[in-house]
């Protein structure tokens, strides 16, 4: 019974303040709302650089070059990296001159006859000095493309030597070189290999979306668990602990009426951001729900009793907040919230374990987006761990300091 009185009063205390509850509510919205604006482009785009202007000057102007043109025009990493400007050499230099383009490429005349017999007659590509990223991009994609098509003669002629020592008539001959130059230079010029794309995930097949829209999830809900380190902290100012105690009502009650009334107030707050989530998230998920809401509940315990731990061992607002901050960022980045722990330093990882951040993300990246049953036993195992620790910690730090 004492401790059903000692957490109603507590936890009508988080309520007292009409306006500060209401801003509590609201706030993990807002911020959730601002974050997943800013970091929404590296998570629907696939832009890994500004888009940018090259002008192609086509002197030869032929059907050959004008199809070569228009299939490398057409490759879709080409239409997502830059723009292209067809006009003649002067006014191409006039946009450079103005840093209006970042190259130049110049497809000389004969250039496609030239290809055909084999004689070596380049691709001009001029690069502007003030756009060094992407002209070096422009050119390092012209240069492969003249490798292979070198490579795509010598292939060529394989198949005319070939055909010719088989004894082919000329009209086969005819046919399969104006069909093997038109493929070659196809794959050559108008390539759709700008960039190599090749996802690497921090944890599995976890894609930076799922991983860190839970990642800031959890460090939020660390940093809204320190509401629960002033009401205790001010209790032993006032020595309205001690009377508790005098009282006969045990230190280990009062560890849990405090554990509990902040636990409730919090899971509160964490199920409004997690039904965010869920909204805004819907198409990502692959997850099992029950699981997703067992995993946050005990998230939230290890939250509480983290926090409960700290205002027992503490008996500074200011000293507990700090405490708080440092714990928790500490724990974000030895968790892999900050950077994965795939790039972080083995002995980090090594330490890892003791992090609320790493066992709270694992949990709720494969309850929520993944269905891994045995993933999310481990977690909540662990954060279980982790909270039985905290509140024995405070129920003998507790009974030390309110001698």
């Amino acid at each position: 019974m004492d401790i059903i009185t000692m957490t109603w009063y507590d936890f009508k205390k988080y309520f007292q303040d009409k306006k500060a509850v209401f801003f509590m509510m609201v706030m993990p919205l807002i911020v959730i709302f601002l974050v997943s604006y800013a970091i929404s482009p590296l998570f629907y785009t696939n832009s890994y650089i500004d888009k940018f202007k090259i002008a192609i000057v086509d002197k030869e102007n032929s059907i050959e070059t004008r199809t070569l043109i228009n299939h490398f025009e057409s490759s879709e990493s080409l239409k997502n990296l830059a723009e292209v400007i067809h006009t003649d050499y002067e006014y191409a230099v006039q946009l450079m001159d103005k840093d209006e383009i970042a190259a130049i490429i110049v497809i000389p005349e004969h250039f496609s006859e030239d290809v055909a017999v084999g004689k070596n007659t380049p691709v001009t590509v001029i690069g502007n000095r003030n756009k060094p990223v992407q002209s070096q991009i422009i050119k390092a994609m012209m240069t492969s493309g003249a490798d292979l098509v070198t490579a795509a003669q010598s292939g060529v002629n394989t198949i005319w030597d070939f055909l010719k020592k088989a004894g082919a008539s000329s009209e086969k001959l005819n046919q399969w070189f104006n069909k093997s130059v038109m493929e070659f230079s196809l794959k050559s010029l108008g390539r759709n290999q700008v960039f190599v794309k090749k996802v690497v995930s921090p944890i599995a097949d976890i894609s930076p979306f799922e991983y860190y829209s839970i990642s800031i999830i959890v460090i939020f809900m660390l940093f809204n668990g320190m509401s629960g380190l002033r009401i205790l902290i001010e209790e032993k100012h006032s020595e309205v602990l001690k009377r508790i105690i005098s009282k006969g009502i045990s230190v280990w009650k009062i560890i849990l009426s405090k554990f509990i009334s902040l636990f409730l107030f919090q899971l509160i707050q964490s199920f409004i951001i997690f039904a965010v989530l869920v909204l805004a998230a819907d198409r990502y998920l692959r997850g099992n729900s029950m699981n997703a809401a067992l995993v946050l509940a005990v998230i939230v315990v290890a939250v509480s009793s983290f926090m409960i731990f700290i205002a027992s061992c503490v008996n500074s607002i200011f000293l507990a907040d700090m405490i708080a901050y440092i714990g928790i960022l500490t724990m974000a980045f030895i968790g892999g919230s900050i950077i994965p722990l795939t790039y972080l330093p083995a002995s980090i990882e090594k330490v890892s374990f003791l992090s609320i951040n790493k066992w709270a993300a694992q949990g709720l990246i494969y309850s929520v987006f993944w269905n891994r049953q045995d993933i999310v036993i481990t977690s909540i195992g662990v954060l279980v761990l982790l909270s039985v620790v905290c509140i024995i910690g405070s129920i003998f730090s507790l009974a030390r300091t309110a001698r």
